[in-house]
């Protein structure tokens, strides 16, 4: 793996790490004053799931072929009351080559709070330049720069990044693709 990788992908999870911790702390916060309610998602149900119960290893093998290897799940769950939060990252190969890898992070609210959060902070997080994806979840944008597909569905919200080589190296195309795929819950 060459050194800008390396770093690209640490800068990566960095951001899942600090977007987590940002989104425990927002959630948990008695003071929040964004004058938005955080009452209420799209509807009262509320299922525990895992980010590798929707991201499965066979679906990565479908998708890059090769032997499937990563962390199911990816350890450092967080969770609360209000939402838990997890990724899942699985990498195919075919001896030493490197078919794709996909990165699913699931925020799952488990609670009308957690749900209002999701709904709040899926729009307010939009970036300008994102791209508005149709017939994927209830609402979907992608984030060129990021490669990272943010899907709204019922309750949840799930960030999925899929390459090949450099984290930065995929498409919206191929990412909607492998979204498609998956049984968003």
């Amino acid at each position: 793996m060459n050194r800008s990788r390396v770093i690209i992908v640490v800068g990566i999870v960095v951001l899942i790490i600090f977007g987590l911790v940002a989104a425990i702390l927002n959630i948990t916060n008695p003071n929040n004053s964004s004058g938005q309610s955080l009452l209420g998602g799209s509807n009262d149900s509320f299922t525990r799931v895992d980010a590798c119960d929707i991201l499965t290893k066979k679906i990565v093998t479908e998708t890059f072929g090769g032997e499937v290897s990563g962390t199911t799940p990816v350890s450092g769950a967080s969770s609360n009351p209000e939402m838990l939060v997890t990724t899942c990252s699985l990498t195919s190969n075919t001896g030493n080559k490197t078919n794709g890898t996909a990165v699913l992070l699931a925020r799952v609210a488990l609670s009308k709070y957690g749900a209002g959060n999701n709904n709040q902070e899926f729009e307010i997080n939009k970036p300008e330049g994102a791209v508005d994806v149709k017939n994927l979840g209830d609402d979907a944008y992608y984030v060129p720069s990021f490669n990272q597909l943010n899907i709204l569905k019922g309750n949840n919200w799930y960030i999925l990044s899929s390459y090949v080589e450099d984290v930065l190296d995929g498409t919206l195309d191929e990412t909607v693709s492998l979204a498609k795929k998956l049984d968003f819950k």
